[in-house]
């Protein structure tokens, strides 16, 4: 009798160590995936600006920072751009074509629905938000 005592007992804080490991395991792995941030890039149907004699893209807002005369580059969206070109370097370095995203970690917890999306920084249909 005294050995299925101690079975049951044995049992018990085997299941308890495997409880407390799993939940440590799940911490850490959720305490590594809150230092790993995600960005969001230009979507397809955003407008953008050509440079094309410079071989450049950027948002309107750089191009009017950057660019005095505004009279030889075209608009048009992140589809359709030419390929070759490359984002121009003040404007993406000033995350002009991409936005911070949620970490890794907030990021499941907002595709479980428990919290909500943040703000973008275009519209549905590409227009670029400040």
């Amino acid at each position: 009798m005294d050995g299925s005592v101690t079975t049951s007992t044995g049992i018990a804080e085997r299941i308890w160590r495997g409880v407390k490991g799993g939940t440590v395991f799940v911490a850490a792995l959720f305490s590594m995936g809150l230092g790993c941030q995600t960005t969001k890039s230009t979507p397809g149907n955003a407008i953008i600006v050509i440079d094309g004699k410079a071989g450049l893209y950027m948002n309107p807002f750089c191009a009017f920072v950057y660019y005095k005369n505004t009279d030889d580059l075209v608009f048009t969206t992140n589809d359709q751009k030419p390929k070759g070109l490359k984002p121009h370097a003040e404007c993406r370095d000033t995350s002009g074509l991409s936005t911070d995203g949620r970490s890794v970690s907030m990021a499941i917890i907002e595709a479980d629905g428990l919290i909500g999306p943040l703000p973008s920084r275009w519209t549905e249909d590409g227009i670029w938000m400040w």
